[in-house]
């Protein structure tokens, strides 16, 4: 499944904040969060599986892995309901529901 993000007209798509977690337990699978500058990014890809902790490179700026913590993967599986949040620069998030 590849994440898009796109902001209307030609503003950068900053993002500061990305959390999936899953949607039955409410346990967060991975989370990300500004470590330095400005962070945009375009898209990133989830599989079933293991999934790189830094599967979000950012064209500027950087992330703190939050979740998982200490490690560099995490793993999706599939007939799991997944809840999707990602914030950009103001305080309201975009939500949706992954299924794989």
């Amino acid at each position: 499944m590849i994440v898009h993000v796109e902001t209307l007209g030609e503003y950068p798509t900053t993002v500061r904040h990305v959390q999936l977690r899953d949607d039955r337990s409410g346990k967060v699978i991975f989370e990300l969060l500004t470590e330095s500058g400005t962070p945009q990014i375009h898209n990133f890809r989830l599989s079933i599986g293991e999934n790189s902790a830094h599967v979000a490179e950012p064209e500027n700026g950087s992330y703190r892995v939050v979740e998982p913590s200490g490690k560099n993967t995490f793993s999706l599986q599939r007939g799991v309901h997944y809840r999707l949040r990602i914030w950009g620069n103001g305080s309201a998030s975009s939500d949706t529901d992954l299924k794989f």
